[in-house]
This record gives C-alpha cells, sequence and structure tokens, in this order.
C-alpha cells in the first residue's frame, strides 16, 4: 500500500481521503477529494494480481 494515494493528503483547501480493503493479491477501495467541505472528486476501485 498505497495503491492510489495516502491515508489522507491535505493541501489548502483540498482534502483528499482514500480507504482500501484486502492486500496486494486482491483489494478494493474508494477515494474522494473535498474542496472546501464540497466533495468534488470520488472513484471506487479494485484489483487482483494477474497470474
Amino acid at each position: 500500500m498505497p495503491f492510489r494515494g495516502p491515508e489522507i493528503y491535505v493541501k489548502g483547501d483540498y482534502h483528499y481521503h482514500c480507504k482500501v480493503d484486502g492486500g496486494f493479491e486482491r483489494f478494493c477501495g474508494y477515494e474522494d477529494i473535498f474542496y472546501e467541505n464540497e466533495r468534488v472528486y470520488e472513484w471506487y476501485f479494485h484489483g487482483e494480481t494477474v497470474k
């Protein structure tokens, strides 16, 4: 980890959050970005190793 970004990142009025469940072999997660307490982006992601 991290698969996409850190769990929390703040820069000025922007706040990024990322939550991941699972491990490298199989995982799913959700991330969102807020600007001044308004959500401006969200993304659900998942993945797994390819054999």
